[in-house]
Formats: C-alpha cells, sequence, structure tokens
C-alpha cells in the first residue's frame, strides 16, 4: 500500500554528495499506522525497500543518500525469530551456546533482547548473517535444571516478535 504520491527526484543512479532531508506529505493513511509510516524506494530489480523516517504533523520526514523514487508505506509485520539449536524442553548440557536468526525483510532490526529465567542476559548480534547466540555463563546459570528462555525483537516500526521455550542446560 501507497500513502502518498510517487515522488520523482532526479534519476536514481545519481547519489548525492551529501544526505539529503526529504519530506512527504501522506494521503489517507489511517491514524492507526501513522507510527509505522515511513519512506521506501526502488533498488535497481524495483524491489520496494524501506528508506526509514518519522511521521510529523502529517509527513514522513527522512534522510535520502540518492535521487530516485519515493513514496510513503507502512512496515506492520513483525521479525521473524527461528530456534537453531534450541527447541522446547531440548537439553542443552553439551552446548557452550544458543543460538538462533532473527530477519525483518523491510525496516530492519532496531533492538533485540534475550531473557533467562527473567534475567536479561547478552545475545551477540551477527547482523550480517541474521545470527543472535548466547555464550552459556555458569556465573550466572545452574548447570543441570531447566531454565526458561526469552527472546524479544523489535523492527525500526515497533513491530514485536517473542520467542519462548524451556530447556536443561
Amino acid at each position: 500500500k501507497y500513502y502518498s504520491p510517487l515522488i520523482k527526484l532526479h534519476s536514481a543512479n545519481t547519489p548525492l554528495h551529501q544526505k539529503a532531508k526529504l519530506e512527504i506529505k501522506a494521503t489517507k493513511l489511517p491514524i492507526k499506522y501513522q507510527n509505522k509510516a515511513l519512506l521506501a524506494t526502488f533498488d535497481k530489480d524495483q524491489k520496494v525497500v524501506a528508506v526509514g523516517g518519522e511521521w510529523k504533523d502529517g509527513a514522513v520526514k527522512a534522510n535520502i543518500i540518492n535521487f530516485g523514487n519515493y513514496f510513503i508505506t507502512v512496515d506492520t509485520i513483525a521479525p521473524e525469530i527461528t530456534p537453531i539449536n534450541i527447541s522446547k524442553g531440548s537439553n542443552l548440557s553439551n552446548s557452550s551456546t544458543i543460538m538462533l536468526t532473527v530477519k525483518d525483510d523491510f525496516s530492519g532490526i532496531a533492538k533485540i533482547n534475550g531473557y533467562i529465567d527473567g534475567n536479561w542476559v547478552v545475545f551477540d548480534y551477527d547482523k550480517k548473517n541474521n545470527l543472535i547466540q548466547y555464550k552459556f555463563d555458569k556465573t550466572r546459570l545452574t548447570k543441570g535444571i531447566s531454565h526458561m528462555l526469552e527472546i524479544v525483537v523489535k523492527d525500526a516500526k515497533d513491530n514485536e516478535s517473542r520467542y519462548k521455550c524451556d530447556f536443561t542446560w
């Protein structure tokens, strides 16, 4: 869905020397989507790609780095969380890490939080491979008992996914 006219700025193959501010007024954007609105453009294969931006005073404002065609759209789809080496009831006593993939196909991953037994733990994020990983810490976790993992992932437009499972380590 497009919530503005298509704004054509010169040629998409022409980069800017520095970032430029672009503001596009919305047309018929429902109130419930205002916090999900962002600017988008097309890549060389004509696939829609997010540029970003924020809703303010009836328009979306963002910085752009290229000329091209721009419009307002919304991101309402939550990121995906896919477990790699963990599932409900898994025994990870012979593992040194918990691994999952996280992906967001539009506005991008903005925040990742991991909790074990309700306590926040550090997950390393390999953005290139969409991989998050927690290395077990003997000083924080008791070995040989059941634990509860919760992962919370938000994209740049506050769409949220959660993954929960119990495991033994």
